[in-house]
């Protein structure tokens, strides 16, 4: 998860995180997307059920009701150029070197009306609270 700031409305900007361990891109296939959610500067959430509540301290921020889904737009999920790892086998007399890489999510998003005054906060799947 990340949050981004200082952004101007209507303007598209194109995401790419980098470094995934394991593939994921069978989820975004499916129709899986990035989840945003707004908040105001000062801690205020940007929609009137959380008006006037720290999010991070009430217990909101982990609420699915203020994530919003199927916001950003060219979501892709693949392979990335950079090596994670590689091995190398000898076939036939030959060394072969097998690499091994990360995966990358990309994906656009154009900042609208209701993130203005704060941060949005982007991340791969809805996150989630858990306790024993």
């Amino acid at each position: 998860m990340f949050k981004v700031s200082n952004f101007k409305i209507g303007q598209t900007h194109k995401f790419n995180i980098l470094n995934f361990t394991r593939s994921m891109e069978g989820f975004y296939k499916d129709g899986m997307n990035v989840v945003t959610r707004a908040e105001k500067s000062d801690k205020e959430i940007a929609t009137p059920k959380y008006i006037g509540s720290n999010s991070l301290e009430s217990g909101a921020f982990n609420d699915p009701e203020v994530w919003r889904y199927n916001t950003c737009k060219n979501v892709n999920f693949g392979q990335s150029e950079i090596v994670k790892s590689f091995s190398i086998k000898t076939v036939n007399g030959q060394e072969v070197r097998t690499n091994y890489y990360y995966y990358q999510l990309s994906f656009e998003y154009t900042f609208q009306q209701e993130d203005l005054g704060g941060y949005v906060y982007f991340c791969y799947a809805r996150p989630y609270s858990y306790t024993n």
